[in-house]
């Protein structure tokens, strides 16, 4: 049995840098902002091994937030409110 290969032609196209803008996300330059937060969120939580609760309790919130920011969910989430939560 023979297998036929195709060629593809792939195009590559070089992103702007901002993945959100990239995307035609409104305000893409806040999405980022926010983004980047809550990786350092997301972090921090990791690295000092916290369960959602334990993070949570520190950042005098509730669980549910802090799994919405751990799961990029940031809608609900001002940047100022991501960067005082970096903060604590």
């Amino acid at each position: 049995m023979k297998t036929k290969t195709r060629k593809k032609n792939n195009t590559v196209t070089e992103g702007s840098g901002n993945v959100f803008a990239d995307m035609g996300v409104a305000e893409p330059e806040q999405a980022l902002a926010k983004a980047k937060l809550a990786a350092k969120i997301a972090a921090a939580i990791d690295e000092e091994k916290l369960t959602q609760t334990e993070a949570a309790e520190r950042l005098c919130t509730d669980q549910a937030k802090v799994s919405a920011i751990v799961r990029g969910r940031l809608d609900q989430f001002s940047t100022e409110r991501l960067l005082q939560y970096v903060q604590m």
